[in-house]
């Protein structure tokens, strides 16, 4: 890979994204009232930045960055609309500046993948192939996603226009087709930020202590039992480096 090429596109990419992580601090001091612990969208776009910092020079970490923000503006929505109109100066400059920098960090992160796939000089391995060493790691993750999703999807009916369920319905998707560890590890960050706001804002500690029925309890452990799962895969991941991405020639 022609590095004097691909740096420039990918220092914007990361960049894009430090500006987004200043719009939601923005956000945050302009309605702190909302925020229990901190803010999801912070823990994201914070998320996303150290992965494409570790993950600066492998192939396909930038679409981690070009991932989340297509979830973050599906996933918001109307409320993203609402929120860039806001009576509320600094909410809504916070929001702009986060979009600005969500769409800046995605475009760049597309030109970066351009770019690696022109001057690519080895092959990716298949995260699922034999001669992937870590293929193991790879299929825990994707079980791990999958039971979030069965876990999580039940309680919402599985309506994919929420959030939860078309995330994680997504990312074992990209973690068993996408070589490297780049979607292992924005797994890991997703299933960070929905564990704490489980139990921060969508009362599942008291959901876990006081179970309403066996089905409900079953549902709530599945996606609790996920989530852990899928942080500790992504924890390994970082510990093991991303050279599995590729073979020579």
């Amino acid at each position: 890979m022609t590095e004097k090429v691909v740096r420039p596109a990918m220092w914007a990419t990361i960049g894009g994204q430090a500006v987004a992580a200043l719009g939601t601090i923005l956000q945050w001091i302009a309605a702190p009232e909302f925020v229990k612990v901190v803010p999801a969208g912070l823990g994201y776009i914070a998320g996303a930045l150290v992965i494409l910092w570790l993950d600066r020079r492998a192939f396909w970490s930038p679409l981690a960055a070009i991932a989340l923000t297509v979830w973050i503006f599906l996933g918001t929505g109307e409320m993203l609309g609402r929120l860039l109109s806001s009576p509320n100066t600094l909410l809504a400059a916070g929001n702009w500046v986060m979009v600005a920098g969500l769409a800046i960090s995605a475009l760049a992160g597309v030109i970066t993948l351009v770019i690696n796939r022109v001057t690519a000089t080895e092959r990716q391995i298949p995260p699922l192939s034999p001669r992937n060493p870590h293929r193991p790691l790879v299929i825990t993750a994707v079980a791990a996603l999958a039971a979030v999703e069965i876990g999580l999807g039940a309680t919402q009916d599985f309506d994919l226009s929420r959030p939860g369920p078309s995330l994680f319905l997504a990312l074992p998707i990209l973690v068993a087709v996408v070589p490297g560890r780049s979607m292992i590890l924005l797994s890991a960050v997703m299933s960070t930020v929905f564990l704490e706001a489980s139990f921060s804002y969508a009362g599942l500690g008291g959901r876990l202590s006081a179970p309403a029925d066996g089905s409900a309890f079953a549902l709530d452990v599945l996606q609790l039992a996920g989530m852990t799962v899928m942080v500790v895969v992504g924890a390994v991941a970082v510990g093991r480096g991303k050279r599995i991405e590729t073979i020579s020639r």
